[in-house]
């Protein structure tokens, strides 16, 4: 730890939890972990997790992105919170240690499409909404680190340059991100996104990256959840935790208009359920209902209201 000063680590004194105390890994069969991400709707793909049964400690790994393939994110959506809630239930679930999130704006410079300062911007804004969502939800022992630190080290420079090179720049920072935090966090579950369930390659979503990850650290754990949802029916699902330009989607925003929103929204859908767009977003409710309890509202709107004002405070 003395090699690293810039992390935050964002801890707190109250939390309310519901539920009752879960076996250690270590007297859990692979049948009960597998069960436990089972019952987690927003979980739709995992690999790997036999290593979770011996398991002590560790820690859980994900990344939030800045760019896409050519667009600047211009915003951040409600879905991200699902990566923030199925770790709090998981590090809880298997008594884990810490969860690391890492805001990649190293990864964004690597693209040398978009300039420095407007990069620099949206990490800043990613990494205080990030803030917020660990301190307002009262998430323990969450640890946000900002890619540009964590690549300066020495330790991180020296596992890069002993990784071949590659043409995809952001894939070679991932997988050096993954080392490092192997080597010096204990990591034990990455947990990325994918559109689909089926057990193939999106050149849209982190199985990509993933794919190339695990050759490098065969001993890590893979979970996968939903892809974000839009209001657009041509374009359905996107980044769980980046909106580019023109894109509609529910924003981690103070006075989103949630009702007004979706009500627009349906009247460019032919099915009710718009394109799993509802089923999704009572899944980042039953996710949130998990770890802090039941919400005592009639609507999903309401709840989702609930969610976002106190994520935005």
């Amino acid at each position: 730890m003395a090699e690293w000063t810039n992390a935050v680590d964002c801890k707190s004194i109250v939390r309310k939890n519901c539920g009752g105390s879960n076996p250690p890994p270590s007297t859990m069969k692979i049948t009960e972990i597998s069960k436990l991400f089972e019952n987690e709707p927003l979980i739709i793909n995992w690999h790997n997790i036999k290593r979770l049964k011996n398991n002590k400690s560790g820690s859980i790994f994900f990344g939030l992105g800045l760019v896409s393939r050519n667009q600047l994110s211009v915003g951040i959506p409600f879905d991200i919170l699902s990566f923030f809630f199925v770790s709090e239930i998981l590090k809880n679930s298997l008594n884990l240690s810490k969860v690391i999130v890492l805001i990649a704006d190293s990864h964004a410079l690597s693209n040398r499409i978009f300039d420095n300062m407007q990069i620099q911007n949206q990490a800043n804004l990613t990494l205080t909404q990030a803030q917020k969502i660990v301190r307002n939800f009262a998430f323990n022992n969450f640890e946000i680190i900002m890619a540009s630190d964590m690549h300066k080290l020495p330790s991180f420079q020296s596992i890069l340059s002993k990784l071949p090179k590659f043409e995809n720049k952001y894939l070679r920072l991932e997988i050096a991100d993954t080392l490092w935090l192997t080597n010096n966090r204990n990591l034990k579950i990455k947990i990325g996104w994918a559109i689909s369930k089926e057990n193939r390659t999106e050149g849209n979503d982190e199985r990509f990256f993933d794919n190339d990850i695990i050759k490098m650290c065969p001993n890590l754990s893979l979970i996968h959840l939903q892809a974000g949802r839009t209001l657009d029916s041509n374009r359905p699902k996107a980044s769980p935790y980046l909106s580019v330009r023109n894109e509609h989607r529910i924003l981690l925003l103070k006075n989103e208009n949630v009702n007004e929103k979706l009500k627009t929204a349906k009247n460019n859908w032919t099915d009710k359920s718009m394109g799993g767009l509802i089923s999704h977003l009572h899944d980042i409710v039953h996710s949130f209902e998990n770890i802090q309890g039941r919400l005592p509202f009639n609507t999903l709107e309401q709840k989702i209201k609930f969610i976002l004002d106190k994520a935005t405070v």
